[in-house]
């Protein structure tokens, strides 16, 4: 799923382009971002609170003349570096998607998959963030990855490039709690599961 960060990030690049100076777009919302906002909503006639809401982002992308991104969002790594990330849609983006790991092995023509799932529990901010259903606060959440698997939407482009890079050794992991500041350059992806 999208990260708070990447929402500010974008926040903060349409913000620009329209004229309101939010400083660089690195996706931390501070006192230059909220004296922007405060701006761009006085600008708009909305009330001044300087906060990240679903109504300031959608005023922003109303002014700025671009669409809401999907809600998810899909990283591709090879060897331990970026490749490449596209937006990806989510069925029932309400719901938990929960946290798996899948494992590639055997011949490329025709790969065997082994999928893990970690009962794992969401963060209290992903559930604020993402408006997620999630049974009791603190509960862990257990997902299929066959029903979880069904639920993503991921575009023909996208599926294609994927396929031409996908082989024996090859992993993927699923979590709602986006990507995390542990997986940076050097490393495979990092999902806490705590």
């Amino acid at each position: 799923r999208n990260t708070r960060r990447e929402v500010t990030r974008d926040l903060q690049r349409m913000l620009n382009k329209l004229g309101y100076e939010a400083g660089e777009a690195d996706g931390l919302y501070g006192g230059g971002t909220a004296e922007a906002v405060i701006r761009f909503q006085k600008a708009k006639g909305l009330a001044p609170t300087g906060m990240l809401s679903d109504e300031l982002m959608d005023a922003v992308y109303t002014a700025s003349g671009e669409k809401r991104p999907l809600p998810g969002m899909l990283y591709v790594r090879r060897g331990h570096q970026p490749v490449f990330s596209a937006p990806i849609g989510i069925r029932k983006p309400q719901e938990p998607l929960g946290t798996h790991l899948f494992l590639a092995s055997g011949d490329s023509a025709k790969l065997d998959w082994l999928s893990v799932s970690i009962a794992s529990r969401v963060p209290q901010s992903v559930i604020r963030d993402h408006k997620l259903t999630v049974e009791g606060s603190g509960d862990l959440v257990r997902t299929n990855p066959l029903e979880m698997l069904d639920r993503l939407i991921i575009d023909t482009r996208t599926r294609e490039r994927i396929a031409a890079m996908i082989g024996h050794g090859a992993s993927f992991a699923v979590s709602d709690n986006g990507l995390g500041t542990e997986t940076g350059l050097g490393t495979d992806f990092i999902v806490q599961v705590h």
